[in-house]
């Protein structure tokens, strides 16, 4: 597999539960597309609030998705914490404080900033690292995401 495209969405609100939100419309989006996504949260709290989130946002939606351990062949949607990933994917969307082992298992790695100073600072230093190893990351700043499609962005 080629190197990974990074993109980085920024969204303008600065709590965090809003950076859920914002991942779980866009794996919603990318589901709606076909395609594979597997989400990598950094413990079992993220990953249950995530689970939650993607049962009832978006509001008009439903994306059936699994934990990637229980080996489910035709669910596009999986979620796990641990730092490795048997297989490969389309989306990685990561909710890590680090760039996971398994980012080139993939075609896009996604990443979502909120206007916090900490999270500003650690997705800083995490683009950095991308762009030594893989070249330029996209940046997008998300405006109005909650009302508009992210993927045309």
């Amino acid at each position: 597999m080629s190197q990974p495209r990074i993109v980085f969405y920024e969204i303008p609100d600065k709590d965090p539960i809003m950076l859920v939100r914002a991942s779980c419309k866009l794996i919603c989006e990318y589901y709606r597309a076909n395609t594979n996504v597997h989400i990598l949260a950094a413990d079992e709290s993220s990953l249950t609030l995530i689970d939650e989130t993607l049962w009832n946002y978006p509001a008009s939606s439903f994306v059936p998705h699994m934990r990637a351990s229980v080996k489910q062949t035709n669910c596009l949607v999986t979620m796990e914490c641990c730092r490795s990933f048997e297989g490969d994917g389309s989306v990685l969307i990561n909710h890590t404080l680090e760039i996971p082992s398994c980012v080139e298992q993939f075609d896009t790695v996604c990443e979502f900033v909120v206007q916090q100073e900490e999270i500003l600072k650690q997705a800083r230093s995490k683009f950095v690292r991308y762009r030594d190893r893989y070249g330029n990351p996209d940046f997008i700043r998300l405006s109005d995401w909650d009302n508009r499609p992210i993927l045309n962005h």
